[in-house]
C-alpha cells in the first residue's frame, strides 16, 4: 500500500527496497495490535476490543464496520501501521469536534511564559483516542494478521480512529479529566486550560493539540506528574520540537523555526520525480554550467562545451525545485492563464495540488507569513486548478527551499522605533462617542500579570485582481516583538477607490484586535493600554482619529464608525507608517526578492543578530554571504561530478568522433 500510494517510491522500486532494508512491517503491526489489547489507558481499565465468546451473538442494534490498515513511512524512516475503522461504512450521527488549540494560542503561551519567567514543557500522549470510550455500538471481524483471534468477532469499546464521534469522545474525556483536577478552560480558546498557582501568583497552563500538549508554569514537572494519573504519555520534557516547529535557544532567546518541516516537505516533493519539477535545476543555468566547464577544461573548444551541455540536459533525470527569490512572480496573473498553462489538471494532479496547498497553509501556521499572499491566491483554485497554478506552487516551494530557515524570536519586549500615535483629538472623539466602551467579560478570570503589547500592521492592495478587480487585505499582528498571526484575504466586495479598500482593511484589523484582546484577558492577563494599529493610508487614519473628519462615502459607514468607536473607547490608537516600512505589504501583493527580503528582515527577530551592535551585524552578514558562496561552489562541484560521463571503451565523443 505504501509502495503504490507514495510518489516517492512508485517511480523507483529500488528506493522502497533500500528503505526497508532488512526490516518488515511485522513489528509495526504488532505494536499497533498491542494497543488494542492494552488495559489501563488513562482512567479506563478495559481494553479497546472485547472478543465475543464462541456462539455469542452481537448486541442488538450493533453495526458491522469495516476496519483496515494504513501504512506509511515517517520522516524519521520509522515504519508506521495504523488500524482504523471505516466510519463511512455505517450509519452514524452525533456531534463532531476536536481537541485543537490554535497556533495563535501556542505563540501567545510561549511569549507570556517568557515575560512572566515561567517554564515550558511539552508532552506527547500515547494512544490518544483510546483514552475514551466510544458511544457507537459497532463490531467487526478480525483478519488473519490478528493470529490467535483471527476470524473472531469483536465489539469496539474505545474511540478508535475513523469512527465519526471519536474526536468528540476524546474531547469530552479531556474535559472531564481536567475539571476533576481543578482546571478551567479559557473562554477564548477552550483547549487551553488554566489554574491559579498560589505559590507563583500566576496561572499555570495546559494546552492540548490532540495528542500533543504544552505545560507552562512555575513547576510544570509537578503538573505533568498529576496529568499522568489521567493520561498515558510517550514522552514529556523541555520542548525541542512541537507541531512541526523546531525550538532552539540562542543567546538566551527562544526561537521557533519551521526548517525541519519545510525540509521534509521539499525532500519528499523532489524525491517524487513529478513532471512539474525542473529537471535542469540540478545543472544550474546554461551560462554558469558552460563557464564552469571552460574553467575546468581550458583547452576545450566552446562548441564542445555546448555539446556537453546538450548531452547533460538530455540525460538529466534529477528533477528538483529551482530556488526562487520570491514566492510568486510580480506579473503572475492566476486568472489570466493562456496556452499550456491554462490546461486543467487531471484527478491525480488535483489531489496533489490540494495536498501541497494544505502543506503551505500549515507552513504559514508555523510562522512563514512570507508565503501567505501567494498561498491565499492559489488557494482560490482548489476545485479546478490549471497547469500554471501547479507551476506557481512549485515556485513557492522553490522559495522555501532557498529560504528554509526563517525563525521567529520569542520576545515580550515592545517593538522599538514605532511612529507616534495620532491622539491629538482623543478627548473630542470621546465626546462624539459617549457610549463607546470596550466590551469586557465581567465573569472572566482576574488578571495577575500584564499582557505584552499588541501591535498591528495593516495594508490593502486596491483592485489587484486583474479580472474581478477585487482588493486584498493584509493584517500582521505582533505580541511584544513576536509575530502571532498573519492573514491575507480577498475582499468580498469591489471597491471604487483606494480609500474604500484601505478602510475595509482597517475594519478587519480592528476586529482582529478586539478578538485578541478578549483572548488575552480570558487567559488571565491584564490589558490596560490601547493597541497600536499602523497603516499607510493617511485619509483613513484621519477619518479614524479626527473629530471633524466626515464620512463622505456613506457605503463605508460601518467601517468608519467601527474604527472611530474603537479609538474613542481606548481599544485602539492609530499611527501612520510609510508604505516602504509597512510589513503588511508582504501580505497584499507579490514583491520582488530584494523588496520582500527588506521587509521580512524587519518583521522577524533574527537569532544571529539578537543583542548585536550595527557593526557586528554587518560582520555577521558578510560572513553569511561568504559561507553561502562557499556552499554554492560546493554544490556546483557536486553537479559537475554528477553529470560527468562514465569512461568506457565504446564511448565516442560527439565533437571529435574519437573514444574517451
Amino acid at each position: 500500500q505504501t509502495y503504490k500510494s507514495n510518489h516517492r517510491y512508485k517511480d523507483d522500486p529500488k528506493k522502497y527496497k533500500t528503505l526497508l532494508g532488512g526490516r518488515t512491517w511485522g513489528a509495526a503491526l504488532k505494536k499497533e495490535k498491542d494497543r488494542f489489547y492494552t488495559t489501563g489507558i488513562g482512567k479506563n481499565e478495559e481494553p479497546a476490543l472485547r472478543v465475543l465468546a464462541h456462539g455469542e451473538q452481537t448486541p442488538s442494534g450493533s453495526q458491522n464496520v469495516r476496519c483496515f490498515w494504513v501504512f506509511d513511512v515517517k520522516p524519521d524512516m520509522t515504519l508506521k501501521a495504523r488500524w482504523v475503522a471505516g466510519g463511512n461504512t455505517i450509519e452514524s450521527f452525533g456531534a463532531t469536534s476536536s481537541t485543537v488549540m490554535s497556533m495563535t494560542s501556542v505563540r501567545i503561551l510561549f511569549i507570556q511564559a517568557q515575560k512572566d519567567g515561567q517554564k515550558i514543557l511539552s508532552g506527547d500522549l500515547s494512544n490518544a483516542y483510546l483514552h475514551a470510550r466510544t458511544d457507537q455500538l459497532v463490531h467487526t471481524t478480525l483478519g488473519k494478521e490478528w493470529e490467535a483471534d483471527s476470524g473472531k468477532t469483536v465489539i469496539i469499546v474505545k474511540a478508535m480512529y475513523g469512527l465519526r464521534t471519536s474526536g468528540r469522545r476524546f474531547h469530552l474525556y479531556v474535559e472531564k479529566s481536567m475539571y476533576d483536577m481543578g482546571w478551567k478552560p479559557s473562554r477564548g480558546d477552550r483547549d487551553v486550560w488554566m489554574r491559579y498557582n498560589e505559590e507563583s501568583g500566576l496561572y499555570d497552563y495546559v494546552g492540548f493539540y490532540v495528542d500533543d500538549l504544552l505545560c507552562i508554569g512555575k513547576d510544570p514537572e509537578k503538573v505533568i506528574e498529576e496529568l499522568k494519573e489521567y493520561f498515558s504519555f510517550k514522552i514529556a520534557g523541555p520542548p525541542d520540537r512541537f507541531l512541526g516547529m523546531d525550538i532552539r535557544t540562542v543567546n538566551g532567546v527562544m526561537f521557533l523555526s519551521s526548517r525541519s518541516y519545510v525540509t521534509e516537505v521539499v525532500r519528499g516533493l523532489e524525491s517524487s520525480n513529478l513532471k512539474w519539477l525542473d529537471h535542469l535545476a540540478s545543472l544550474g543555468t546554461k551560462e554558469n554550467w558552460i563557464a564552469n566547464r571552460e574553467r575546468k577544461f581550458p583547452t576545450e573548444r566552446h562548441e564542445a562545451s555546448l555539446l556537453k551541455w546538450n548531452k547533460a540536459v538530455a540525460g538529466s533525470t534529477r528533477n528538483q525545485l529551482r530556488p526562487a527569490n520570491s514566492p510568486m512572480g510580480v506579473d503572475f496573473a492566476p486568472r489570466e492563464l493562456e496556452g499550456e498553462d491554462a490546461i486543467l489538471l487531471g484527478a491525480d494532479d488535483i489531489r496533489l495540488y490540494q495536498k501541497y496547498i494544505g502543506c503551505l497553509i500549515w507552513i504559514i501556521q508555523l510562522g512563514r507569513f512570507q508565503v501567505c499572499h501567494a498561498t491565499s491566491t492559489l488557494g482560490q483554485f482548489l476545485s479546478a486548478p490549471q497547469a500554471g497554478h501547479m507551476k506557481a506552487v512549485m515556485v513557492i516551494f522553490g522559495y522555501l527551499k532557498a529560504h528554509d530557515d526563517v525563525p521567529i524570536g520569542i520576545s515580550a519586549e515592545k517593538i522599538d522605533s514605532l511612529p507616534e500615535p495620532l491622539i491629538s483629538q482623543a478627548a473630542e472623539m470621546r465626546e462624539a462617542y459617549p457610549d463607546a466602551v470596550e466590551s469586557l467579560d465581567e465573569t472572566g478570570p482576574v488578571g495577575h500579570s500584564e499582557a505584552a503589547a499588541l501591535t498591528v500592521f495593516v495594508d490593502a492592495n486596491h483592485a489587484s485582481e486583474v479580472s474581478g478587480r477585487r482588493s486584498v487585505t493584509g493584517v500582521l499582528v505582533y505580541l511584544g516583538s513576536t509575530m502571532i498571526k498573519a492573514f491575507s484575504k480577498r475582499q468580498l466586495s469591489i471597491t471604487a477607490s483606494t480609500h474604500e479598500s484601505e478602510f475595509i482593511a482597517m475594519k478587519a484589523a480592528v476586529q482582529e484586535v478586539m478578538g485578541l484582546r478578549y483572548i488575552l484577558r480570558s487567559m488571565g492577563w491584564r490589558i490596560d493600554k490601547p493597541t497600536l494599529v499602523l497603516g499607510d493610508n493617511e485619509s483613513v487614519l484621519t477619518n479614524s482619529t479626527q473629530y471633524d473628519s466626515m464620512c463622505k462615502k456613506k457605503h463605508v459607514g460601518i467601517a468608519y464608525h467601527l474604527c472611530r468607536e474603537a479609538f474613542a473607547s481606548g481599544s485602539c490608537i492609530y499611527a501612520h507608517i510609510p508604505s516602504n516600512d509597512n510589513i503588511a505589504d508582504v501580505l497584499t501583493k507579490s514583491l520582488s526578492g530584494p523588496k520582500l527580503n527588506q521587509l521580512c528582515e524587519r518583521g522577524v527577530l533574527r537569532p544571529h543578530y539578537h543583542g548585536k551592535t550595527d557593526g557586528e551585524r554587518v560582520a555577521i552578514k558578510a560572513n553569511k554571504i561568504r559561507r553561502r558562496a562557499g556552499q554554492q561552489s560546493k554544490e556546483a562541484e557536486k553537479n559537475r561530478i554528477w553529470n560527468r560521463e562514465p569512461k568506457t571503451a565504446q564511448t565516442t565523443s560527439p565533437a571529435t568522433g574519437s573514444g574517451e
